[in-house]
């Protein structure tokens, strides 16, 4: 039976490193480091991928399909902006990238070749009751605080593995935000018509539910909507 093939270091340029994994399935993970984004659409970030992927394209020769995942370590609150547009994608030969926040290990943010999603603005679903559900992708505007992984108690940070959990390879962002109570801008992909569906969660609630002995299964349970699929 075919087994799982790392190819280590396979691109360095100064603190830029690239490996790789392929499965038995034929299908690769670029996995980076030190190629980092330090504000929206930064056009440095998204020249350094290309130069990553032109150099791993030598090693992946044969490969079915390949994804690049870029591991954020200096400002995982960039992680948000990871996009590329389907055009981006198919440039570079990639079929998905994704956004990795470095300092836990999940990934968080998702760009795909399906046409875009739909924009969804997060002020028109943070007065909902609820968990209030609309179709779009959403995009948080940048007056609200961010809450990184890193910033978030223990209970917090469980809760955060498991909207990511839920939401799994569909996930395509979720954002914490400190807004009267943290909440948690999810989205998830749908097909179709807007190519994705948003829901805010009320974060800082359910993690002190999780803090005063309520069970991870329980609060799956009312995540139910957050699983993608």
């Amino acid at each position: 039976m075919a087994e799982q093939r790392v190819l280590k270091g396979i691109y360095k340029e100064g603190p830029a490193v690239a490996s790789a994994i392929i499965s038995p399935e034929n299908k690769a993970r670029i996995l980076v480091k030190g190629v980092e984004p330090h504000m929206p659409r930064d056009p440095a970030f998204a020249e350094g991928i290309r130069r990553v992927i032109a150099t791993c394209k030598e090693h992946l020769a044969g490969v079915e399909e390949t994804e690049l995942c870029a591991v954020l370590t200096q400002a995982p609150a960039m992680v948000e902006h990871v996009t590329f547009n389907p055009d981006e994608l198919a440039a570079m030969g990639l079929v998905r990238i994704l956004g990795m926040d470095g300092d836990c290990g999940l990934v968080v943010r998702m760009s795909d070749t399906d046409p875009a999603p739909t924009t969804l603005s997060y002020s028109s679903l943070r007065t909902g009751q609820g968990i209030p559900e609309q179709p779009g992708l959403i995009d948080v505007a940048s007056n609200f605080l961010r809450k990184t992984y890193k910033s978030l108690t223990t209970p917090q940070q469980q809760l955060y593995g498991l909207i990511v959990q839920l939401g799994g390879r569909g996930l395509l962002k979720l954002v914490c935000v400190d807004d009267e109570g943290i909440k948690a801008a999810v989205s998830l992909k749908d097909l179709p018509p807007a190519r994705a569906r948003s829901l805010v969660i009320p974060f800082g609630a359910l993690a002190a539910e999780l803090a005063a002995g309520a069970t991870l299964e329980a609060i799956a349970k009312k995540l139910d909507r957050a699983r993608a699929g």
